[in-house]
């Protein structure tokens, strides 16, 4: 089995799903000591180098600990973009009962609301001793969402007996008012003051029904309300569009970068792809790397992209190397400012989307 070092792109711990079943991550930022609650680890997950895209899907960790305790938790705090596949994970403190390396571990995406396993990602992380930690007791089972289902089914108990109890209480004084309105209602139906079905009934003063069915009707109102609709259907008919089915374009990395930095070498270089909507709307996404050579504080690098974006309404752009970054379109290209100090030849991981409305 081999063991890997997890590298970091910033603040996040890359780990990929090609990874081999037989191989693991060392993974020091999971390592806690015991009485550990609410660790927090970020992580960007990716596919053979190129970012996973968590759209649809959640992350959770599974493992034995080194009593062989199994734990599960779907603590996934926040996806910062689903296409970068960048997100935040919440350790629970049962994970860290009993000091020692944990007999396995591994991290779970699957499709959200099933239990359909997207991929595992194998990790490896060490429980330490805490010379000051009061025990609660054993290692204990830790299934976050077996008990996160059995506090629902409690709460659900609890509503409905309240709501039974409720009922029980009113069952009297409904009964009395049901018994009222019965008699008042006979001595209407006997001075003609109801209508009845089957009888000839005659409404002389303005009627609400919440629900008419006709069978048939008649009369001038009948006739202009006829005459009404059918010149409007014919009149909306001419301006009826049938929208355009959704298609879009391969992916490319044909991309231009310059003005102080050039496209980065490194398998996780600058991708961008464009999907377009019908009837002129459309989007162009880019995530990945550019080598940024020389670029002083609030300054900018061009992207030249192979779509014209000119006609784009909004850019939105991050920079998930110092988060203080904007993006705005150009003279027919992205400008990309950074805010967060210098930067001489480094590797920076940008993220955009341009889109387009008709006007």
């Amino acid at each position: 089995m081999a063991e890997y070092e997890v590298q970091y792109s910033g603040k996040f711990a890359v780990i990929d799903t090609d990874i081999k079943s037989s191989d693991t991550y060392l993974f020091d930022g999971l390592n806690g000591r015991q009485g550990d609650e609410g660790r927090r680890v970020y992580l960007q997950i990716r596919d053979n180098g190129f970012p996973h895209d968590l759209t649809g899907e959640s992350v959770l960790l599974y493992g034995k600990d080194v009593k062989g305790v199994t734990k599960t938790t779907d603590s996934m705090e926040h996806v910062f973009s689903p296409k970068a596949g960048t997100l935040s994970f919440l350790i629970p403190g049962a994970f860290y009962q009993v000091a020692g390396p944990y007999q396995s571990a591994y991290f779970v995406i699957k499709k959200t609301g099933t239990e359909q396993v997207v991929s595992t990602i194998p990790v490896s992380f060490t429980v330490l001793e805490n010379a000051v930690f009061m025990t609660t007791g054993e290692s204990v089972p830790y299934l976050a969402n077996v008990d996160g289902k059995i506090a629902d089914v409690a709460k659900r108990v609890d509503s409905v007996t309240t709501a039974f109890n409720e009922t029980l209480n009113t069952i009297n004084d409904s009964a009395t008012a049901v018994a009222n309105q019965v008699t008042q209602y006979m001595k209407q139906l006997k001075d003609n003051q109801v209508a009845t079905l089957g009888g000839a009934n005659n409404f002389t003063s303005t009627n609400h029904f919440a629900n008419l069915i006709v069978d048939a009707w008649s009369g001038s109102a009948v006739d202009d309300l006829k005459s009404y609709v059918t010149d409007q259907v014919r009149a909306g008919i001419g301006n009826i569009k049938i929208p355009t089915p959704f298609s879009g374009t391969a992916g490319s990395r044909s991309i231009t970068v310059s003005n102080g930095a050039t496209t980065s070498s490194a398998s996780d270089s600058l991708y961008a792809w464009k999907e377009d909507y019908g009837n002129g709307y459309w989007k162009i996404f880019g995530v990945g790397k550019v080598h940024v050579i020389s670029l002083t504080q609030g300054g900018h690098f061009n992207i030249q992209l192979p779509w014209d974006v000119n006609d784009g309404d909004f850019i939105i752009g991050e920079s998930f190397t110092d988060y203080m970054s904007k993006a705005e379109i150009s003279n027919g290209h992205v400008e990309f400012y950074m805010y967060a100090g210098d930067y001489s030849n480094q590797e920076v991981w940008i993220d955009f989307t341009i889109a387009h409305t008709p006007s």
